[in-house]
């Protein structure tokens, strides 16, 4: 993640991706390592090209590909795909019962668990 990358927007897919890898602190040959963990094999470039055309909505997530990238990602599919605002699922039923944001309920969570 050395040089500058383009932002895409949040309420997209691809958008999503980009900001949770980012988040995890994962550069893009790092994503598609964890997506395929043991399965295609290519050069940096080309795995690169291919997060790239997953984070700008070029290339549409498969079937198979979304549990993956969810594992991958450490989040919840309905995430990914904008129906929820939260990365996993108990986070998001604390805010919708609380309204407490995202960076609040894991504030919590974290201030109880240690």
């Amino acid at each position: 993640m050395g040089k500058k990358e383009k932002v895409f927007p949040i309420s997209t897919i691809g958008g999503r991706i980009q900001n949770r890898r980012h988040e995890l602190k994962m550069s893009r040959s790092d994503l598609y390592d964890c997506v395929y963990s043991g399965g295609k094999a290519g050069s940096d470039n080309s795995k690169d090209r291919t997060v790239l055309n997953w984070e700008s909505n070029k290339t549409e997530l498969n079937y198979d590909t979304l549990p993956a990238m969810c594992h991958a990602l450490n989040c919840s599919a309905d995430y990914l795909l904008g129906l929820d605002e939260c990365v996993n699922k108990t986070t998001q039923f604390i805010h919708e019962y609380t309204g407490l944001s995202e960076k609040s309920v894991e504030a919590l969570h974290h201030d109880t668990t240690y």
